[in-house]
């Protein structure tokens, strides 16, 4: 019986850990006809408190060009690897990927 308390605890725990997917948009006038976008991981850590990557810098993303689009997103993989990482490590918020995502202008 105290297996199976310990498994739904689990269980429940992961599924707390790797449900919460978000996304936020921001736009900067016009999109390009041919848009190129590029994406990368960015790392935060104790429960997002903690900025560990660099702010993305656009201005040099872009090659002194404007941006147009950024999205920053909580993934179902970042959910699921930040899962992974933090149940390595009892269970703590201690890392907190997300996917940064940008379009230039041209």
């Amino acid at each position: 019986m105290k297996f199976k308390i310990h498994t739904v605890a689990a269980s429940i725990t992961l599924l707390g850990m790797t449900s919460g997917c978000s996304t936020m948009h921001f736009n900067n006038g016009d999109v390009p006809s041919s848009p190129t976008t590029q994406s990368e991981w960015h790392h935060n850590a104790v429960a997002s408190l903690v900025e560990v990557s660099s702010p993305v810098d656009l201005k040099s993303r872009c090659n002194g060009n404007n941006w147009s689009e950024v999205t920053t997103e909580t993934s179902f993989v970042n959910g699921l690897a930040g899962a992974v990482g933090n149940g390595i490590l009892l269970g703590l918020p201690v890392w907190n990927p997300m996917t940064v995502e940008y379009t230039c202008s041209k």
